[in-house]
């Protein structure tokens, strides 16, 4: 095991050989994405669980990308929210044949003042949230994480450091925490995102950004055994701001 320290955070990087001492903690994925709403994504929504099962994975969150960008021109921001909900309602459906608990988050992307783009996941949030607030892109930072403060549901900035994308850590008092990001296009920047955590007092999590099933169980966070629902997850994220993550280095990634 490796171990990457700052002043107050230290990020045990576990294999697969030191699961079996993790006791009754799992692994979990917090960023993945599947092809009926994240165009970029390879992985198909019927498919993912079984993939998650065979690789002895009972849990992950889908974080579908959800942006006003002109990507899939729908008529209406009611209609995108709502093939965003059915995109989940069927992942969750397949998850529940393969026993695999599907938890319902987001990935959004906010436009910032310089004319980029930042990417927040929200944890805890829930279709109905989303059915009712169908224009969450729209907002600015500020808003929405006011938004998901008085719902109870953590927001947490992606990638922060993916400068290939111009996107670069944004206003530390409107997020919630930060994410280790391990997209094997892009540097994860650990020693970067535990700095800036640590110098923020935020939360820290770590997720595949799978969008192909060669990334299956590759990396994540480990919870406790009661983390299957979207507000077990806040809970757990709340009580541990910097969990334990694991890293599979031997799993090759085709993209």
């Amino acid at each position: 095991m490796t171990i990457a320290k700052t002043a107050c955070y230290t990020v045990g990087i576990v294999s697969d050989k030191n699961v079996s001492a993790k006791g009754n903690t799992v692994k979990m994925d917090t960023h993945t994405h599947t092809s009926g709403v994240s165009l970029c994504s390879g992985a198909q929504v019927d498919l993912l669980a079984k993939a998650f099962a065979r690789k002895g994975l009972d849990r992950f969150v889908l974080t579908n990308h959800y942006t006003t960008r002109p990507v899939q021109g729908y008529a209406s921001l009611d209609a995108q929210a709502a093939h965003f909900c059915q995109e989940y309602t069927l992942a969750r459906a397949e998850g529940k044949k393969a026993g695999v608990a599907v938890l319902f988050g987001v990935e959004v992307a906010l436009d910032t003042f310089d004319g980029g783009y930042a990417e927040y996941l929200l944890f805890g949030i829930t279709p109905q949230f989303l059915q009712t607030y169908p224009d969450i892109a729209q907002l600015n930072q500020e808003h929405l994480y006011k938004l998901c403060n008085d719902n109870g549901i953590l927001m947490y900035q992606a990638h922060p450091f993916r400068i290939q994308h111009g996107q670069y850590p944004q206003n530390p008092y409107y997020i919630d925490g930060v994410e280790i990001n391990r997209h094997p296009s892009f540097s994860d920047n650990i020693k970067k995102v535990l700095e800036f955590a640590d110098h923020y007092n935020l939360g820290v999590t770590c997720g595949s950004d799978l969008h192909h099933f060669n990334q299956v169980g590759s990396d994540g966070i480990f919870v406790t055994e009661d983390v299957k629902t979207e507000k077990a997850l806040v809970k757990f994220l709340l009580k541990n701001k910097m969990p334990k993550i694991f890293m599979d280095h031997t799993i090759k990634v085709q993209l």
